[in-house]
């Protein structure tokens, strides 16, 4: 199915909606995000709750970008692939030193440190598509504090990679709004691919100690299942929020 860009914009009200109430300086969806991105640029991770929903901005707005790098999206561009198994990777990796084993939606949400985060996750998976929603990104929105306090605001190794993760989300999620505009996809620039290759390179050097090698595998295939299934999280039957997006 190829993807109805003119539902992002409600699902990013959408988003917005459940993110206040969750939100502990009720901000919005994009005043969390673009603190987040500044706190991981800055490496500064404390361990509050404005750290823990920080977390969980950089997370959301993840699924978003990996919604516009679906293959049904960009048939014939294998840089996509690359950056749809870079963002997940990095996620994989926080999620894996903070106990993620591999469990199933379902699984996770039983572990879950707080039901807080159920609605955002939600909203993306039910609003964009719930293909684009890991399980890996369900995992660290409902462990954000666990995120933080183990990994992000002790570990430098951690710190690095969420910052190279941030920045280039940010570039992903720049460049879909400007294909949008454009109304036909842009190639990336050589400054873009140069942020994905500091990514590559750090998320190589963490799990093999070695160079990156190329990708085989797009958004649908890489790392052997990365994508685990759709997530059906609202059969979960939890809603934080009254009404639905119309």
């Amino acid at each position: 199915m190829a993807i109805d860009l003119s539902q992002i914009p409600l699902a990013l009200a959408a988003l917005d909606k459940a993110w206040k109430l969750q939100d502990p300086s009720s901000r919005t969806f994009y005043h969390a995000l673009s603190d987040a991105r500044a706190m991981a640029a800055s490496g500064k991770w404390e361990k509050t709750p404005i750290a823990y929903a920080n977390v969980r901005a950089l997370a959301a707005s993840t699924s978003l970008s990996l919604r516009g790098l679906l293959p049904d999206a960009r048939p014939d561009d294998p840089q996509s692939d690359r950056w749809g198994a870079a963002l997940h990777r990095s996620w994989k990796i926080i999620a894996e030193r903070a106990g993620y084993k591999g469990e199933d939606a379902q699984t996770v949400a039983k572990g879950a440190q707080s039901t807080a985060a159920f609605p955002i996750i939600e909203v993306v998976a039910i609003v964009l598509g719930a293909i684009v929603v890991v399980t890996v990104l369900y995992f660290v929105i409902s462990h954000s504090a666990e995120v933080v306090d183990n990994q992000l605001a002790r570990g430098a190794e951690e710190e690095e990679l969420v910052r190279l993760h941030a920045e280039a989300d940010k570039v992903v999620s720049d460049h879909l709004a400007r294909e949008k505009l454009a109304g036909k996809p842009i190639p990336w620039s050589q400054a873009e691919l140069d942020v994905l290759d500091r990514l590559e390179r750090l998320e190589a050097q963490i799990i093999h100690g070695l160079e990156p090698k190329p990708s085989t595998g797009g958004i649908g295939t890489f790392g052997a299942g990365a994508f685990v299934g759709a997530l059906l999280l609202a059969g979960l039957g939890y809603y934080a929020w009254k009404g639905s997006p119309s």
